[in-house]
């Protein structure tokens, strides 16, 4: 019990300290916050990707990073999306693979899928991010959006699925043993539901409403059973303990990794910015 409640300071802490901050960010009209914010989720999620499976090449590291910065810093500028840093990960990854198959004990097929998955992944899907930011008008609304659904949509699924689930219903989905039917339709029904209400301060009627936060919610759910089958491949509980009581940048941010380009699209599609 006493354990249960450091841990449970320890996250309240963490909480009253970020929670502020992202709301700060997504707030902020100054896109340059938003940038550095990107940067340390995506180019952390990854490092923490490489150090469970025990990826130790300082290359991969470097390389990360620049892809990353160059990637969101044509997105700053530019306001627009490109490709061809993908392009061109994939064939600086496949020059340094070719000299690494020359050392027999360097040869790791599962090595170069990692590092293609993960910065492909997260670099790709966490871009959105700062493309919203830099492209939507009144983008710090939805971001404020973002950031309060995705929250929302954790807590409610985490907090029915502990709380009100049966036994027999948990563990359904393979990959994650505390996951349940009942979480993952309140983490569905509890936002909608709340969305409706505030339908209002996005001018949606109440079918866009729930169509919205119905298919964002799947998707978010979605992202936190990506990470859970990542963390599963590794054999690991946290990407890291980086965040006291929290685990890592992977654990925190899974969900809206994953979800922000459905988000992105969704908010496109619905407004036809």
């Amino acid at each position: 019990m006493r354990e249960y409640k450091l841990k449970f300071l320890k996250r309240l802490i963490v909480a009253v300290i970020f929670i502020p901050l992202l709301l700060f960010i997504a707030y902020s009209e100054n896109q340059l916050f938003s940038f550095i914010f990107s940067i340390i989720v995506i180019t952390g999620s990854i490092f923490e990707i490489y150090r469970i499976f025990r990826i130790k090449l300082g290359f991969y590291y470097i390389f990360t990073f620049l892809l990353a910065f160059s990637n969101l810093f044509y997105i700053y500028k530019n306001k627009e999306f490109n490709p061809f840093f993908l392009i061109i990960l994939a064939g600086f990854m496949l020059i340094y693979e070719v000299f690494l198959y020359n050392k027999r004990e360097k040869r790791d097929f599962k090595r170069l899928l990692i590092i293609f998955f993960s910065n492909i992944y997260i670099n790709l899907f966490f871009s959105y991010f700062l493309l919203m930011k830099v492209k939507f008008f009144d983008s710090s609304k939805f971001a404020l959006l973002f950031f309060i659904s995705v929250w929302v949509i954790d807590s409610s699924a985490y907090f029915v699925g502990m709380t009100l689930a049966k036994k027999e219903h948990r563990g359904v989905m393979k990959v994650s043993g505390k996951k349940s039917i009942e979480g993952f339709l309140a983490g569905i029904i509890i936002p909608t539901i709340l969305f409706v209400f505030f339908r209002g301060m996005f001018y949606l009627n109440i079918l866009h409403a729930i169509g919205f936060m119905v298919a964002f919610s799947v998707a978010v759910q979605l992202g936190d059973l990506t990470q859970s089958l990542i963390k599963r491949y590794a054999d690991v509980k946290d990407s890291s303990s980086l965040i006291a009581g929290h685990g890592g940048i992977f654990d925190r941010f899974d969900s809206m990794i994953f979800s922000m380009p459905f988000f992105y699209l969704l908010v496109r599609l619905i407004y036809s910015f």
